[in-house]
């Protein structure tokens, strides 16, 4: 009687389990791509929404005494506070947080950061504050017509960039191509 001994693998059965480890390992990173574009579109949708309803608010609702409109201010290029702008003292000027009413912080998902328009400006300057005034008109914070920005959001790994710009007129959405944001 001659009884074979089966101990170890052909090489047939190792190339087979290598590969399927290869292929799995390429689905595991693929995935992680698409959660890491999704969390980044999913944190220019939220900007954007957040822009629409302050302007929204501007336009339809007030709960402070003397409030002028809603506005947005960034705390660093991860976070940023929605506010109504109760001028207190009356003189159209927004003088910093005391004039914040019903404030609500809004931190960025995952490592999603913001800058103005060139990836080195950050939006957490009172340069950058903007209100919208009860007529849906964008203004500054000394209450003067404000121009234009275009916040762009970043998530290392992941091309190409979101991007916000807004004017006088109107919030849109869309690709930051490296030097302006074109409409998705």
């Amino acid at each position: 009687m001659n009884i074979k001994s089966d101990k170890g693998f052909t090489l047939v059965e190792l190339l087979i389990t290598v590969a399927l480890i290869g292929i799995l390992a390429a689905i595991a990173t693929m995935s992680l791509d698409i959660i890491k574009k999704n969390r980044l579109t999913a944190a220019s949708k939220e900007l954007y929404a957040d822009l629409q309803k302050i302007r929204q608010d501007a336009l339809t609702r007030s709960t402070a005494a003397s409030s002028r409109g809603f506005g947005i201010r960034f705390t660093s290029t991860t976070a940023y506070t929605l506010f109504e702008f109760n001028d207190i003292d009356g003189d159209f000027n927004y003088d910093g947080t005391g004039e914040e009413a019903g404030s609500r912080q809004t931190t960025l998902p995952g490592s999603v950061t913001v800058t103005i328009g060139d990836f080195t400006t950050s939006p957490a300057n009172t340069t950058y504050i903007r209100i919208y005034d009860k007529r849906g008109m964008m203004r500054t914070t000394a209450w003067s017509s404000a121009t234009g920005l275009t916040y762009v959001l970043t998530l290392t790994g992941v091309s190409p960039a979101r991007c916000i710009s807004i004017s006088e007129v109107r919030i849109r959405e869309g690709i930051w191509n490296g030097s302006e944001c074109s409409q998705s």
